[in-house]
């Protein structure tokens, strides 16, 4: 019997916190082991874990005072995780790392025109044109999180992905289904299309060469993504946080190109008989500017810190150091023109 409180609860001065929570995950395991609750899987305990503080909190809030409350009360904390597994299947909740394939599509059915937005939390997305189809989209998604689709309107349609990993599963999703989830998003060729692309994480490969863009977004959180454009008229905004993200031009196009990076690399390279405004506003990281042969190139702007790249035999036509104005010799003569303008707090900014 504990000297102070009168009770059983500690021995010598100590907690029965520890030894309570690992009695309850042998339980569980047990439990699990014949088939009373799902088979568990050890990163939904840890979508659990805030109930571990309250556990150690309580302990904490009454361990000099009234010990054996503390203990009692994160016993039944224990039973309660316990009432949580067994009741999960009826309650909708999944073990993360439980992948499920979904498919999705909408016809064109008359469609003229659409916007598309996709917004892809975790996993692999490959994105491209629909060949023989007369779907305006068709997404097949092998995951292990939530997914919402929805089409609204008439002849100017709205379309609406959402890949969400932490929907109904608390705070954490297993890193295997993470590594394993597959997005494969086919888009009509046939109508122009505003595309909005919230990418989380995980590697991108967006072909849109053949599909009739009117504007394009990508918000960039982390990953790798790499994106072909179509030839077209139409507007380019890419915000990155973090990651790299990697833009190939087509011949014959009118851009107006707006870059927002935060952190990590962004690589545009446009190409011949092109024409385009650029805007970059550079945080940290880098921003590598790939331009064709026979263009003239106007460049503009101002740096904190980091550093700055024109290319060899462009002409300052005024200020110093990395502000001011750079010419290419043929800027004034050339059939197609890109004008860059930047804002460089730090990092690299390069023009090649």
């Amino acid at each position: 019997m504990d000297e102070k409180s009168g009770h059983g609860y500690y021995r010598g001065g100590r907690s029965i916190f520890w030894p309570m929570i690992m009695i309850g995950l042998g339980v569980i395991w047990l439990l699990a082991n014949f088939e009373i609750i799902p088979p568990v899987n050890w990163w939904t305990l840890l979508n659990l874990w805030p109930l571990a503080l309250v556990a150690l909190g309580l302990q904490i809030m009454f361990g000099s005072g009234r010990p054996w409350l503390g203990n009692l009360l994160s016993f039944f904390l224990v039973l309660g995780v316990i009432g949580v597994l067994i009741l999960a299947p009826s309650l909708g909740w999944t073990p993360g790392g439980q992948l499920i394939t979904e498919q999705f599509s909408e016809p064109l059915d008359g469609a003229e025109g659409a916007i598309v937005r996709l917004d892809m939390d975790y996993g692999d997305t490959s994105l491209g044109a629909l060949s023989d189809s007369n779907d305006l989209i068709d997404v097949k998604i092998t995951h292990g999180g939530t997914v919402s689709f929805s089409a609204v309107g008439g002849d100017r349609r709205t379309v609406s992905l959402d890949l969400d990993a932490r929907n109904g599963q608390f705070l954490f999703i297993n890193p295997a289904a993470i590594g394993e989830t597959v997005s494969e998003i086919g888009l009509s060729p046939d109508v122009p299309i505003d595309l909005e692309i919230d990418h989380g994480s995980g590697q991108g490969e967006y072909a849109l060469e053949e599909l009739q863009l009117t504007d394009l977004e990508i918000d960039m959180s982390s990953g790798d993504v790499a994106a072909d454009l179509p030839a077209g008229d139409y507007a380019v905004s890419v915000d990155v946080s973090s990651g790299a993200v990697d833009f190939a031009g087509a011949a014959g196009s009118d851009l107006d190109v707006t870059m927002d990076v935060s952190s990590g690399r962004l690589d545009f390279s446009f190409a011949e008989q092109t024409n385009a405004k650029v805007e970059v506003d550079l945080s940290s990281g880098s921003v590598n500017i790939e331009l064709p042969e026979g263009v003239g190139v106007r460049i503009a702007g101002s740096a904190s810190s980091g550093s700055i790249r024109v290319p060899k035999g462009y002409v300052r036509v005024s200020g110093e150091d990395d502000d001011g104005v750079w010419e290419s010799p043929d800027y004034g003569t050339a059939d197609y023109t890109i004008e860059i303008t930047f804002d460089v707090s730090s990092g690299s900014f390069n023009v090649r």
